[in-house]
């Protein structure tokens, strides 16, 4: 009960800021209300009937989605008014490396939990893709965002390479999930995700993207 009473508390915090937000944007508030409420819905059928995402396969995709282009395109058109669609584009696609990570986060935990989730009955995507894809997922999830980091270094600038210097976590965290590792996983991924972030949000201070 003390989880739901803070969830509700969370949401009415958020409806509240949400509204005087729509008061002071130059956006249109009708969009931002369609990506406010598609992530809060996203939230709150993550575990909750009648679609209880999670259990079903779709939980993963509505981690990517939501902790990477709709949370960061939100801030941006809520700051920034309405722009180009080029820009949106822009703005997504820069949003992905944290939220590939964040999926890699949401999937070492998935793949350590199999066995309950099997007897649960709860198909996460962990174990549509079985151990081995996993691994596989896992992988794509945690260099995907240094193959990223080389894209931007080369087009805009050499301090995006900042970044790599989380490189070897990775590799690190790649050979527990290796080797079946996989009780601290997820934690671990989380230090390499949050190392990450503070190491790449700021550069967007400094620099023009």
């Amino acid at each position: 009960k003390t989880v739901q009473y803070m969830g509700t508390g969370f949401y009415f915090v958020g409806l509240s800021l949400f509204g005087a937000l729509c008061v002071m944007t130059r956006t249109s508030p009708t969009l931002l209300s369609f990506m406010f409420f598609g992530g809060l819905s996203g939230s709150f059928l993550y575990t909750r009937e009648p679609a209880a995402l999670k259990y079903i396969g779709w939980g993963d995709l509505v981690v990517v989605l939501t902790f990477g282009p709709l949370t960061t395109l939100f801030s941006y058109l809520a700051l920034g008014g309405m722009v180009l669609l080029e820009r949106w584009l822009n703005v997504v696609s820069l949003a992905l490396p944290m939220a590939f990570v964040t999926e890699a986060i949401l999937h070492s935990n998935n793949t350590r939990d199999m066995e309950e989730d099997r007897k649960r009955k709860i198909a996460t995507l962990a174990l549509l893709l079985g151990r081995g894809w996993s691994y596989v997922w896992y992988c794509l999830m945690i260099f995907s965002p240094f193959a990223f980091l080389t894209v931007l270094s080369a087009w805009y600038s050499a301090f995006f390479a900042v970044p790599f210097v989380t490189l070897p976590i990775a590799f690190s965290l790649e050979k527990n999930f290796r080797f079946g590792r996989l009780k601290s996983l997820p934690r671990e991924t989380g230090k390499l995700g949050f190392l990450f972030s503070i190491l790449y949000v700021p550069l967007f201070l400094f620099l023009s993207v």
